[in-house]
């Protein structure tokens, strides 16, 4: 509990519809994934979330511990055995094998958006090592996508940034609004094969930070990489 009577709740859970609120990420990972919950006034008769969020890959997660600062910025521990878990400005991008320890911060001002890797495709397929990914950020009611700044949007655990003049304008998903297209070379992305989930992050450009999800299935793999 801070200063302000506000609570910080952090666990893990294998449900899938385990309730999220402003979430950066809305979506179980699979297996068992780490959460993250802030209710404001818990000594009010009816606290409300501020948020809930899930935070995992596609394997598991454990959470050891959970603190916040004076700006409402809260920081969870634990430790992770997903090769995708979600990483955003990491000193270590990759997995390193086993049971890997992680610290996120998660922002109170951090907007998540909605992408589409490989856009048109049903099925999201990646070839690790190989080739390059489409990635359209889509506008939505709560987010316009041609606010990007696309100098700062990084794909993927080894933060891979976009091919330069790679950036397109155009309706993706045919609702009448634009979105945004940036194309990566996947081997830049760190995406390991098995894969099932990719993050990218960015900044508006009035400084926004956001963060985006998307599932994907690794395609074409073995044990030697493919050049």
């Amino acid at each position: 509990m801070d200063g302000a009577g506000n609570v910080y709740v952090a666990g893990y859970t294998g449900s899938a519809d385990f309730p999220t609120v402003r979430a950066v990420q809305a979506q179980r990972g699979g297996g068992v994934d780490a959460f993250a919950f802030k209710l404001r006034e818990a000594s009010s008769l009816k606290p409300a979330l501020a948020y809930s969020t899930y935070l995992g890959g596609s394997d598991f997660e454990v959470l050891r511990g959970v603190t916040a600062d004076a700006r409402g910025n809260t920081y969870v521990v634990g430790y992770t055995n997903s090769i995708d878990f979600p990483v955003a400005n990491p000193a270590q991008g990759t997995h390193g094998g086993g049971e890997d320890g992680f610290v996120t911060k998660i922002s109170p001002d951090q907007i998540t958006v909605t992408i589409d890797v490989s856009p048109g495709s049903k099925w999201n397929y990646v070839v690790p090592q190989w080739g390059v990914i489409s990635v359209a950020i889509l506008t939505t009611e709560a987010f316009d996508a041609t606010t990007v700044d696309d100098s700062t949007v990084r794909l993927g655990p080894s933060g891979a940034k976009r091919i330069p003049s790679s950036t397109a304008l155009r309706d993706v998903d045919r609702d009448g609004d634009t979105d945004v297209v940036l194309v990566f070379r996947t081997r830049e992305t760190g995406i390991k094969c098995g894969a099932k989930q990719v993050t990218l992050v960015g900044a508006t450009l009035a400084g926004e930070m956001f963060t985006g999800y998307d599932a994907i299935r690794t395609i074409l793999c073995s044990s030697s990489p493919i050049r």
